[in-house]
């Protein structure tokens, strides 16, 4: 199954709509470095199945309903250095809460 990968380091999801918060979580175990979600229904809940991927340097939610409070589950992925949020609820403030932890992440909010 693909949860149980241990070679896999980038995955991309496109435009599916059955991708959902839960379905987020067969993921957390993967070691990814890349992880690409491009407008599917995830929003704040998936990304608490995000925290323990520690590996992860670049992470897009492109057109996700992510908010600022979702991202305060990623303030732990310290080798984080690319984070694209498009077309998502986040706002320039939470963002900076994010930097503020993340000091070396490049991210894009529009």
């Amino acid at each position: 199954a693909l949860g149980q990968s241990e070679t896999l380091s980038a995955l991309s999801i496109m435009n599916s709509p059955r991708v959902s918060d839960d379905g987020i979580s067969h993921l957390r175990n993967l070691k990814l470095q890349r992880l690409m979600l491009y407008a599917t229904p995830c929003n704040d809940a998936a990304l608490q199945h995000l925290a323990n991927m520690t590996s992860l340097r670049t992470l897009a939610l492109t057109g996700a309903g992510i908010t600022d409070q979702g991202l305060e589950h990623l303030k732990g992925l310290k080798v984080l250095r690319s984070l694209y949020l498009h077309a998502t609820s986040v706002s320039e403030e939470g963002l900076a809460a994010l930097r503020r932890e993340l000091p070396n992440l490049r991210s894009t909010r529009r």
